[in-house]
């Protein structure tokens, strides 16, 4: 009941727009981070009831054991699976077939060293899905690939394998439907509250809770391994099913209704880079000719090791074409926006593929943190809209460029 979904939280962030800006990446780490010990805890309560009986030495060394192997496969780990990536990539043309061959047989091997610690071999899994997916080289293409794939095959067996097993009209039970889906969604929403208020992020702790709510698929499979093991009944089976679905389905709209709080963009300055083109081989070049023209010292005050830190953690690509990278100044002033287009299009790890022409370089500071998000927002939502794209590509003056960008930008 602890696991959030990850991919469903990660949709409805996408959705309203604040995916890319520096509180969607907070939720996100926040969830990987519970979904992490989440899965420990349950992989380590099956272990120890499947014991004939209960040994405090076993019990120890299996908690151990389990540990061990997660901090071993988060850091050790994943400098291998990347070295692995690299070389697969360097010998085939697209680098896809190779990273799908290395990401299965990570899974396998981290599957088969979970089932020999004594815990369920799906965390081994888990674990090597995170691996791989921190990976930089770890494309969009290769993760649409394999996301196709699961969605496509595995993920349609397995929901047709638990309609073939447990007939869910007999076992459904309406009270205890509502009930498990009332203390799932209100457990997680007051944990992720509790933790904020903890953290004294109170600002956003409404937003970050509302995304830890679904349930979905995670839900599905962990109750299913626990049907499995004989620690629940079909009835409880499915009302663990209905929750996980009804989580799912009321994430976005309330998520969406929460985040109309972004909506209302003050104090904002939009610039044009000079002759509007800029030219650069790589995104680090093109981010530091940007940030001459705001007369900062670069390398002084770190705004450019700041962006770049970001960039790592969170790739500022959307689609159509767009990046956004972010930084933060020290002194209080307007949130500033800088456009270029640049003179080549260059590759940016975008989600659709192609390469990035238009570039938004988005400025705040300390005090003007909200404005971040509600640009990004905004441009998320511009980026999203193909005619506007298509408009704006048209324009071919500075003046022109600002005046519909402040029209689109400043409502």
């Amino acid at each position: 009941m602890t696991i959030s979904a990850l991919p469903i939280a990660i949709r409805a962030l996408r959705e309203v727009g604040i995916m890319k800006s520096d509180l969607g990446f907070l939720i996100i780490s926040a969830l990987t981070i519970n979904d992490i010990i989440g899965w420990i805890i349950f992989t380590l309560l099956l272990s120890l009831f499947s014991l004939q009986f209960f040994d405090w030495k076993i019990a120890t060394e299996i908690i151990a054991y389990t540990g061990i192997f997660t901090f071993l496969a988060l850091n050790v780990g994943k400098k291998i699976v990347n070295w692995l990536f690299s070389k697969v990539i360097n010998q085939d043309s697209d680098g896809i077939q190779g990273v799908l061959a290395v990401l299965i047989s990570t899974g396998v091997v981290f599957g088969l060293i979970t089932l020999e610690i004594g815990i369920h071999t799906l965390f081994g899994f888990f674990i090597a899905g995170i691996v791989a997916g921190d990976s930089p080289i770890f494309t969009k293409s290769a993760r649409n690939t394999v996301h196709n794939f699961v969605y496509s095959i595995f993920a349609s067996l397995f929901f047709v394998n638990i309609g073939l097993k447990i007939n869910f009209f007999e076992s459904f039970n309406l009270f205890l439907a509502l009930f498990i889906t009332f203390v799932g969604i209100a457990g997680r929403y007051l944990g992720a509250w509790t933790g904020s208020t903890l953290s004294r992020n109170t600002k956003y702790r409404n937003i970050i809770s509302i995304t830890h709510t679904p349930g979905s698929e995670m839900h599905i499979v962990v109750s299913l391994i626990a049907l499995s093991f004989g620690l629940l009944n079909k009835e409880l089976f499915v009302a663990i099913v209905f929750a996980a679905i009804l989580s799912s389905i009321i994430n976005g709209p309330w998520l969406a209704i929460a985040s109309k709080r972004f909506t209302y963009l003050e104090n904002l300055e939009i610039l044009i880079y000079p002759n509007i083109k800029v030219e650069a081989q790589y995104k680090e070049e093109a981010i530091y000719k940007l940030l001459n023209i705001f007369n900062l010292n670069v390398l002084e005050t770190n705004i450019l090791e700041n962006i770049l830190d970001k960039e790592d953690n969170v790739c500022s690509a959307l689609e159509n074409s767009i990046a956004i990278p972010k930084g933060v100044v020290e002194e209080n002033t307007k949130t500033r926006v800088i456009f270029a287009r640049l003179e080549n299009p260059i590759n940016w790890n975008s989600l659709d593929g192609r390469l990035t022409k238009n570039i938004f370089l988005i400025l705040t500071s300390k005090e003007e943190e909200e404005n971040q998000i509600k640009i990004i927002k905004k441009i998320t939502n511009f980026s999203k809209d193909c005619d506007s794209i298509k408009y704006l590509d048209l324009l071919s003056s500075e003046k022109e460029i600002e005046e519909y960008l402040t029209k689109k930008f400043s409502i």
